[in-house]
């Protein structure tokens, strides 16, 4: 059984909040899901690579938290326990739908130098020296919706004795991304107890890739409500409904007229985005 520190509910809710820019920022406090009162993680570090004012161009963003519950304890333990949340695909940003691509067709590019992928892992080696250089051990908990879930299984492979758990929603499979080694690995259920997935039945996202051998759990809910509003309804990362002990549930939500004037703009933005490529890929087929 998959060894998580937190429930589905408050991981679902710590990938809601790496979407936002408001929490990119060193001591932004970040509260309970199911008690807006209390603060429930504190922002230690970030990583906002969306290429504005210098910076890199990956457009990976994540956020490290720490459960305002283990202060002490990691103040006084050799061991610190931190949780890293990864933002998932933002259709108005290329370089989320160029990892998307890479992914789908089983490219090896999007584990190449200083992609999202790339930089992701280098995050986490380099938090871990930071942690041994004062004499602590760092153990990591990482979650991720979507591309954000990708990039969590990728940083869990690559990283086992660092990475204890990785929780994820609607992440497409990331195996042919890995090394042969790693993918016996994989095989062989070194990960088993590690990872667990959990995705709709209707998200062709979330399910890219299934056939390929995964580390962990995988758990697929039909939600044929959300379902019926097309792919990217069934993908959206509030399409996931907790029971009250904060366990995923396969109750269906209710469409709404929200809802389906959403799904309508996300089809819109995907479109538009892919069709702005290809003009752009046809043009330069013809410069050359």
């Amino acid at each position: 059984m998959t060894k998580e520190k937190y429930t589905h509910k408050e991981y679902n809710w710590l990938d809601q909040a790496a979407y936002s820019d408001e929490v990119l920022h060193k001591e932004r406090l970040i509260y309970d899901p199911s008690n807006s009162k209390v603060a429930k993680w504190e922002v230690k570090d970030f990583v906002n690579n969306d290429g504005k004012n210098g910076r890199n161009s990956s457009g990976l963003q994540s956020i490290v938290v720490e459960d305002v519950k283990d202060f002490k304890t990691n103040k006084n333990s050799d061991t610190v326990e931190l949780t890293i949340a990864y933002r998932g695909t933002q259709s108005d940003k290329f370089a989320d739908l160029a990892t998307d691509v890479n992914i789908h067709t089983g490219s090896v590019q999007g584990a190449l130098k200083n992609s999202q992928f790339d930089q992701a892992d280098k995050q986490v080696k380099l938090l871990k020296e930071q942690y041994a250089k004062q004499g602590k051990k760092l153990v990591v908990h990482v979650t991720g919706h979507s591309l954000g879930g990708a990039i969590s299984s990728y940083v869990a492979y690559k990283n086992p004795d660092t990475v204890k758990s990785a929780m994820t929603f609607s992440a497409p499979n990331v195996y042919s991304m890995m090394s042969p080694d790693i993918q016996k690995q994989i095989r062989d259920g070194f990960f088993k107890d590690r990872m667990q997935n959990i995705t709709n039945k209707h998200d062709i996202i979330g399910r890219m890739n299934e056939k390929a051998p995964y580390g962990g759990r995988q758990v697929v809910i039909d939600n044929r409500l959300m379902g019926a509003l097309g792919f990217l309804g069934a993908h959206d990362i509030k399409s996931f409904v907790f029971n009250n002990g904060g366990s995923i549930d396969t109750e269906p939500i209710k469409i709404t007229p929200h809802l389906i004037k959403k799904a309508i703009g996300q089809y819109k933005q995907v479109a538009s985005m892919y069709e702005e490529k290809l003009k752009s890929t046809n043009k330069k087929l013809r410069t050359t």
